[in-house]
């Protein structure tokens, strides 16, 4: 695994030098980054504690470095609404999206304020009503606690993600109980409703969809598509009033169905887990917004380099060929 993740960092240093050098030559092509965060930990002791999937292992220093290597690339950070409204195509733009819901986003909203900076907040609506754990921290916090290494633990999770819901409530039930399955601990737990109230009618943050229970929509049918997307929607709409214009898909999976559906309750934007700059205007592509995963473990400015580069050759190809030792740290 140690071998795995120096290749993945020297392939990420590679295509961050290719870009760098050719933005020296021939300029830096216009266009809007979006970059994916999760869970935003406040110091590299709750990553390793082992009671939340780490995910992206961002801690709150280094997401400050994130917001000043784009400030310094002279990227404007945008909204979605800015983007609905239309972006010059020239620009260069940056956008902040956090999946799931989780608490933590309350402990970086100091940071939002500072600089100023709008970001989507995508929630699962079901854990933000039940208060139920996310199911990937579940299975990593008990698996840890048992020993299993990385290795192990990702490639449960992985197994996991292609069931439909009752599958892996019925797996997790059987594999931990009830009591478990319920715990929560405050370095990965969803946000209330009474804090997701909050956040919805701040300046800077807009709350988006992330369906109902967070399950794979290309796994389902069409009439289960439709009610995770609508179930999240209503959810939201009943919260906090508002009802979202965006959605991210769960694990970045999508098609033409979960499309289609995504349109019918009106949701005008759709973030995947493409990676690649977003050229503009975005035309037919509004609903297939690609995002970077922005990781802790890994150089920032290097990985600000990648992101704005237009060429990407060795990092494609070494996340394919390692993605095990990738997907504890990105969705």
């Amino acid at each position: 695994m140690a071998i795995a993740h120096k290749i993945i960092h020297y392939a990420m240093l590679a295509d961050a030098g290719i870009g760098t050098v050719r933005r020296a030559f021939l300029g830096e092509k216009p266009g809007l980054v979006s970059v994916l965060f999760h869970n935003i930990f406040h110091d590299k002791s709750a990553v390793l504690s082992g009671l939340a999937y780490p995910q992206e292992r961002v801690i709150q220093a280094q997401f400050r470095c994130f917001l000043d290597c784009w400030r310094q690339a002279g990227y404007r950070f945008v909204s979605s609404r800015n983007i609905i409204e239309g972006l010059d195509a020239a620009g260069k733009y940056v956008l902040l999206t956090f999946d799931d819901g989780y608490c933590s986003i309350l402990d970086v909203l100091p940071i939002i304020e500072e600089y100023q900076i709008p970001a989507i907040l995508f929630v699962t609506s079901s854990n933000i009503e039940t208060g139920h754990a996310y199911w990937p921290d579940v299975v990593y916090r008990e698996e840890f606690a048992k020993g299993a290494s990385v290795t192990e633990i990702s490639t449960l999770i992985e197994s996991f993600k292609k069931k439909h819901n009752s599958d892996i409530q019925q797996l997790l039930l059987e594999r931990y109980g009830t009591t478990r399955l319920f715990q929560v601990d405050d370095i990965a737990r969803p946000l209330t409703e009474q804090e997701l109230v909050r956040l919805a009618i701040h300046p800077l943050i807009e709350i988006g969809n992330h369906t109902a229970n967070h399950i794979d929509l290309t796994v389902c049918s069409v009439d289960e598509i439709r009610k995770e997307i609508s179930g999240c929607q209503k959810s939201i709409a009943r919260i906090t009033g508002k009802n979202p214009v965006a959605i991210s898909y769960p694990f970045g999976r999508y098609n033409d169905k979960i499309i289609d559906s995504a349109k019918s309750e009106g949701l005008m934007l759709g973030f995947t887990c493409d990676e690649g700059k977003n050229i503009l205007p975005l035309n037919g592509n509004a609903l297939k917004i690609r995002r970077y995963h922005f990781l802790g473990d890994s150089a920032f400015n290097a990985q600000c380099d990648r992101f704005r580069s237009d060429i990407h050759f060795f990092w494609p190809i070494t996340k394919y060929m390692f993605s095990s030792a990738i997907s504890l740290r990105s969705k």
